[in-house]
């Protein structure tokens, strides 16, 4: 047997030079202490946790054999290694809570925001004040999103289930979790249609979420894929640095005016786009590479320089005088002007700036059009709701040019979504 002839040859292995010790004693040795992956049996691992019960089940599988032999410390010429790994099996606590809500049928009335409730969560029972986060209650038998603030930490996760009971021990309504640690806020700010967005789980809807909870510092080493990148209305800065495009489309624009006419310090350039450092930085690098800038030492400019009086703008506010409501793209009108696309951006910039024409995602309006697509729109939505095939046939344009009018109604404070229709902002009715 194998372990018979390790004990014929143990004293070989250690009286005679390493040269002479034939290799079947080095590896029987090995292999009798359970230290060669060759011929060492299987061997049942029993991991086991500080505590009765984790309240994160291990996701071992997930592990797989290069991570769980990441951290091994090994010296050269070993045939084996111990498995080291870090595995998450506990929640940070928290004081609030966003949830999507039931009134049981039979409670004794509607849910009012701010009225306070007993929380039972798993084994945990705390009093909590429920803020509504849509209107100022609840109808029995109804759903909606709330805001629990327990009165002391808990520890949950998304997915959770609650039961909320009045001081007499009425079972008043149950939730579940969808967002385990908000920030605190009230009805205000689209908080319904966040937490709609996480409950839905579409891949492109959270990321655009995450995009713009990111605002002008972007996602950062996020690895996104370039396809859902694009889904959700972002764009790539560099290999790592994500953020939406209007954002972007904004930055760009930003930076050129400042470069129009004159040279910028690097520094100078990312501050002007009004992004966040590492975006900031991220948006100089792509001008320069794109060769819409141009680099000398730590100092950018622009290729050529223009000013609001430029024939190239003059042409610019005839152009899209003319088009109305459905402009031709930056592209386009690079091409009908002869002139670069960061010339026709500078340009466009310095034009927004004093007056006359308007940015609206990658889409650039006449102002005066603008105003007039505006006012139709405040006037046909004060009759109820409209989504934005509605809005579309009301300005008389394709649905590409009637999500960029929108998009800047909603940025200009006029509207906000609600699920996939536009409303009117209270300042606006």
């Amino acid at each position: 047997s194998l372990a018979a002839c390790v004990a014929d040859r143990a004293a070989v292995l250690h009286a005679q030079p390493a040269a002479a010790v034939p290799i079947v004693a080095i590896t029987g040795c090995v292999a009798e202490q359970g230290q060669h992956w060759m011929l060492s049996p299987w061997r049942t691992l029993e991991l086991v946790h500080a505590v009765q019960r984790p309240l994160l089940t291990p996701d071992f599988p997930k592990l797989g054999a290069k991570r769980l032999f990441k951290l091994a410390e090994r010296t050269r010429g070993d045939t084996f290694a111990w498995p080291i790994f870090i595995e998450a099996t506990h929640l940070a606590s928290t004081e609030r809570l966003d949830v999507a809500l039931r009134v049981l049928s039979d409670a004794p009335g509607p849910l009012r925001t701010r009225r306070r409730l007993q929380l039972f969560l798993g084994t945990s029972e705390c009093a909590a004040t429920v803020i509504v986060l849509e209107g100022r209650e609840i109808p029995a038998g109804q759903t909606g999103f709330a805001q629990l603030r327990a009165e002391r930490p808990l520890v949950a996760a998304p997915g959770d289930r609650i039961v909320l009971r009045s001081a007499e021990r009425t079972t008043i309504a149950g939730a579940v979790v969808i967002d385990a640690a908000p920030d605190r806020h009230g009805a205000g700010a689209g908080a319904a249609d966040r937490l709609r967005v996480l409950q839905a789980g579409e891949p492109h809807a959270l990321l655009a979420l995450r995009l713009a909870d990111a605002g002008v510092h972007g996602l950062v080493g996020a690895g996104i894929d370039d396809d859902l990148l694009r889904a959700a209305g972002g764009v790539r800065l560099d290999h790592e640095t994500c953020i939406l495009g209007d954002i972007a489309q904004r930055a760009t624009s930003d930076v050129l005016a400042a470069l129009a006419g004159t040279s910028l310090t690097l520094a100078a350039a990312a501050a002007s786009s009004g992004l966040g450092g590492v975006a900031a930085d991220a948006l100089v690098k792509r001008l320069t590479a794109d060769g819409h800038a141009l680099r000398d030492g730590t100092r950018i400019s622009l290729p050529g320089a223009t000013n609001p009086d430029s024939p190239i703008a003059r042409q610019l506010r005839e152009i899209l005088a003319a088009a109305g409501l459905a402009p031709p793209s930056l592209g386009d009108l690079a091409t009908q002007l002869g002139e670069g696309q960061e010339e026709v951006a500078v340009a466009l910039a310095r034009l927004r700036d004093v007056g006359g024409v308007v940015g609206a995602g990658d889409l650039w309006f006449d102002e005066e059009a603008i105003d007039a697509a505006t006012a139709q729109a405040v006037a046909a939505l004060r009759e109820g709701p409209l989504g934005i095939g509605a809005l579309r046939d009301l300005w008389g344009v394709g649905r590409r040019h009637a999500l960029a009018i929108a998009a800047q109604l909603d940025a200009s404070g006029l509207t906000r979504r609600v699920g996939d229709d536009r409303v009117l902002r209270r300042s606006a009715r």
